[in-house]
Parts: structure tokens; C-alpha cells; sequence
């Protein structure tokens, strides 16, 4: 596995066996702490996700309040959700985002500290099957739904798509750490939602969190 994809040289053979292993190592670690069923079917539900159908689409006022408040939560208080109307604004704002940004050192503290508090509860190798079997779980429908969207758009950036997968992968994995931690009305919570009503929330730029 590489930057959080599944690896794509596998034969079906391998990914069988592969998802197999996985699920037979997630299915031990519930025998084990039976509260980890949560994850098993959080991750069932994100697969089943309809990833990216809303691209572009004017924001409405689910969108709006789940924006809202994972800005509230990061301490943004002061910025404001905007619409990207085409593929085209989204890999500019993409290609654009500042990584060393208020908005990224926020995110990247509150996944330290879930994932601090999820390591008091879970050793690192328990910790490592739940993220592989979230990932594994979700990341070939997002890649799929990337795709598709791209195709009925016309729209071919594979570098732009992939970011797009990426990101949705680590909203999924953030989401997932929140359960872990057993916390309620986080910022990250907020973010999947975004992206299970079919948007990809690009990022905050200065005072606009950027939403395809």
C-alpha cells in the first residue's frame, strides 16, 4: 500500500485473498473488543457512500450547517463555505492549497490527539487492522465514484482525481478515529458528512472553505 491506496498490481486472486485476510483479522479483533463493531459497520456504510454525486451543485443548508460547524470546530469562526461550480475550480483550488495553512496545522492537531486516544485503548498492531480495513473497505468505491464523475464530466486530470479520492480516503479515516476516541460533534465528523451528501470539501483558503 502507498499514500493510503491499495496497491494496483494484485490479480483478483490477490485481492480475494487479500480482503479475505483482512476481514478474518477485523472479525478477531470484535471477538476481542466487541465495540469495534461500530467500526466494522461504519466502514460498511461508507463503502455503500454515494462519493461525489453532488459536484458543483449549489450548497444547501445541510451542506451549509455541516460546514459550518466543522469551521466552528477548527476555530474558524469567522470564515464561510463556497461553492466550486466545475471541476476545473476544483483542481485550482486543489493544486492551490497551503499545506503549512492554519487551516492543515488545525486538522493535523486534533488527528494527533484521536489518534493518541484511540492508542490508549488499542495496541499499534489492533490499530493498524482497523485503519487497514477501513481503507481497504472504502477506498476502491471512492476510486470508482472518482472515476465515473470524471467520466460523465468529461473530465480526465487523473493527478486532480486522485487527490480527490485521497481526500476523501482520509475524511473517511479521520471519521474513524472519532468513532475510536468516542467523541461527539467533532469537526472531522463534520467533514465526512460533507462528502456523504456527495461533495468534496477541498479546504480552507484564508476565510473560504472551498466545497466541489
Amino acid at each position: 500500500m502507498q499514500n493510503g491506496f491499495p496497491d494496483d498490481d494484485f490479480d483478483a486472486a490477490d485481492d480475494s485473498a487479500n480482503e479475505a485476510a483482512v476481514e478474518a483479522a477485523i472479525e478477531e479483533l470484535v471477538e476481542r473488543q466487541p465495540a469495534l463493531a461500530l467500526i466494522r459497520e461504519f466502514a460498511g456504510a461508507a463503502g455503500r457512500t454515494s462519493w461525489f454525486v453532488r459536484l458543483g451543485d449549489v450548497l444547501g443548508a445541510e451542506e451549509k450547517a455541516a460546514a459550518r460547524a466543522y469551521l466552528d470546530g477548527l476555530g474558524f469562526v469567522d470564515a464561510e463555505a463556497a461553492r466550486l461550480g466545475s471541476w476545473e475550480d476544483a483542481a485550482a483550488a486543489a493544486t492551490s492549497l497551503d499545506w503549512d495553512s492554519e487551516g492543515w496545522a488545525a486538522e493535523e492537531g486534533l488527528r494527533a490527539a484521536l489518534t493518541f486516544s484511540a492508542l490508549e485503548t488499542l495496541s499499534e498492531e489492533e490499530f493498524e487492522v482497523v485503519q487497514h480495513y477501513t481503507t481497504s473497505t472504502v477506498a476502491p468505491q471512492i476510486r470508482a465514484a472518482a472515476d465515473e464523475m470524471g467520466r460523465i464530466s468529461d473530465f480526465h486530470d487523473q493527478e486532480v482525481l486522485t487527490a480527490a479520492v485521497g481526500a476523501g480516503i482520509q475524511a473517511t479515516h479521520a471519521a474513524m478515529l472519532v468513532l475510536l476516541a468516542g467523541e461527539d460533534n467533532h469537526p472531522f465528523t463534520h467533514r465526512y458528512k460533507l462528502f456523504t451528501l456527495g461533495r468534496w470539501p477541498i479546504g480552507v483558503a484564508g476565510l473560504t472553505l472551498n466545497i466541489f
